[in-house]
């Protein structure tokens, strides 16, 4: 038999299906919603773009490689169990295109926790819209699907996505030095977080 401590616990280790936003998500200026076949040539004109492709896990994308990449995407529409990611495309709300991408992923292993990533075309930096778009999924992480704490990855050389992340109130909690190798050189990772009472603070 089962102790009262046993059925809290196996209660709070089960998942509880996450409450999915209505789409598209508006801010001041852009749109989000999630991806969709035909973004697909806005997402390989600058996913095929070497600066742009310089921080992430791939190459400069081929337009095939964006539609394996898209397929994928695709197919989570929708966050129902740990493990799973949305890819939300980034549009201005007055003019058609997507411009950039923002990723929530739900955690496998901590069900209150989730990551946030992100990337855009190089014409949009310095305009203050990765910003903007990455703080409108912040607020469905921690409103719509409730999590706890969401945290975001990056090289250490990345530092424009290092400052979003710090601009966000994302705090930097670890610094992982050569952990990875990748493109031919050891990556240093550094973790940046916020938690949910954080975000709620008044100058988040």
């Amino acid at each position: 038999m089962s102790s009262s401590s046993d059925r809290s616990q196996s209660t709070e280790s089960t998942p509880l299906p996450l409450e999915q936003p209505e789409y598209p998500i508006l801010t001041t200026r852009l749109r989000l919603r999630p991806v969709e076949l035909s973004d697909l040539a806005d997402i390989n004109s600058y996913r095929s773009i070497p600066a742009v492709a310089e921080f992430l896990p791939h190459e400069p994308h081929s337009l095939e490689d964006t539609r394996a990449t898209l397929s994928k995407m695709i197919a989570m529409s929708s966050l129902t169990q740990p493990g799973d990611w949305i890819d939300f495309a980034v549009e201005l709300v007055d003019s058609p295109g997507v411009i950039g991408e923002v990723l929530l992923k739900w955690d496998k292993d901590e069900p209150k926790n989730g990551e946030v990533g992100f990337v855009f075309h190089p014409n949009v930096h310095g305009t203050g819209i990765p910003t903007e778009a990455v703080k409108a999924a912040l607020r469905v992480a921690f409103e719509h699907f409730g999590w706890h704490r969401v945290h975001g990855v990056c090289d250490i050389q990345n530092l424009k996505s290092a400052a979003l992340m710090r601009r966000l109130g994302m705090k930097k909690q670890a610094e992982l030095v050569d952990v990875k190798w990748q493109k031919g050189r050891w990556l240093t990772l550094c973790h940046y977080a916020i938690l949910e009472h954080e975000w709620r603070a008044p100058n988040t």
